[in-house]
């Protein structure tokens, strides 16, 4: 059996926004690979938001992924795939994600730390 950790962090939300996006990490986690993947273009898709809507989830995109590095659930490098396929794949830690790299993010791996 796969040793599935629930992250405190993912167990608590204020608004539908946060709880639609701590549902995908939760589903990114429950992969059995240590190496997971979270879809930024899905929490998106099929929304019409404004601005500051878009700000807001990004920044709870950020927020999630320093808080799992924090609880130690995963590593501090995360790998950005752009939504421009010519663009090469880069390497990051978690605490150089910004809004900006968000933008242009189709998807983010990342290694679950396996205790």
């Amino acid at each position: 059996m796969y040793p599935y950790i629930l992250p405190h962090s993912l167990l608590t939300y204020s608004k539908m926004s946060e709880l639609e996006i701590k549902i995908e990490f939760i589903e990114s986690l429950n992969i059995i690979s240590d190496v997971k993947s979270f879809n930024v273009e899905k929490i998106y898709k099929d929304i019409s938001l404004c601005y500051c809507a878009i700000k807001e989830r990004q920044r709870i995109i950020i927020q999630i992924f320093k808080d799992l590095k924090t609880e130690k659930i995963i590593e501090d490098q995360i790998q950005i795939h752009f939504k421009n396929a010519a663009k090469e794949l880069v390497s990051i830690k978690i605490q150089d994600l910004t809004p900006k790299i968000l933008t242009k993010t189709r998807k983010i791996c990342f290694t679950e730390k396996l205790n």
